[in-house]
């Protein structure tokens, strides 16, 4: 066990008996099976159902064909003060609650029409890498989409879910590795942010 802290409110709040290694943490939890059954409600919470949520959005979009409110708001920048961009008016619960309230549909009805595009949704309970981590795996995953042609699928996904997301190009009408890198690192900012949201988080 040690002692650390933990930070919230902007203050470093004191934190006693924190487990360090495994046999600590079954006991802090009282038991194995409390341990697991905890565990498995964290990755549920914060990786699962954001996974899911984010699969059902999509499939309510291509199934029903009512889109997610959007809105512009300003975010200027020294080259550009004037600069707009689009971000969804509404969160996922709400256009969820919207789509089947449109559809003239039950919640059920609904869900027997989106399960098959929705799918299965993985566990995985691996922990988050770090910043840095991530920086460069979304680096080589620009790269290998670029040099192996298959990069058309992943822009237009990335720029219809990320409105005011603009992918540069190069000489050849390919998109730029540095700039498919940060439209990826902006995707997952911004389902980290929905998540923070559906949370009560504010970022």
């Amino acid at each position: 066990m040690k002692d650390t802290t933990t930070s919230v409110l902007g203050f470093d709040v004191p934190v006693t008996g924190q487990p360090t290694v495994l046999s600590e943490g079954v006991e802090a939890a009282g038991g194995e099976q409390n341990l697991l059954d905890g565990w498995v409600d964290y990755i549920r919470f914060h990786k699962t159902n954001t996974s899911a949520r984010s699969a059902v959005v999509d499939a309510l979009e291509e199934v029903l064909g009512i889109a997610r409110a959007t809105k512009k708001e300003k975010s200027p920048t020294k080259a550009d003060p004037n600069r707009e961009v689009e971000k969804y008016a509404e969160s996922e619960q709400t256009y969820a609650d919207r789509a089947v309230a449109q559809s003239g549909k039950t919640r059920a009805e609904v869900w027997d029409l989106i399960k098959e595009t929705v799918g299965s949704i993985p566990f995985q309970g691996q922990a988050r890498e770090g910043v840095g981590r991530l920086a460069k795996q979304d680096t080589l995953k620009a790269q290998t989409l670029v040099e192996a042609g298959v990069w058309q699928k992943a822009v237009d996904l990335l720029q219809s879910k990320n409105p005011g997301l603009t992918i540069e190009m190069d000489e050849e009408g390919k998109p730029k590795v540095e700039s498919l890198a940060a439209a990826l690192r902006t995707n997952r900012k911004r389902l980290e942010a929905e998540e923070n949201e559906a949370l009560g988080i504010k970022s």
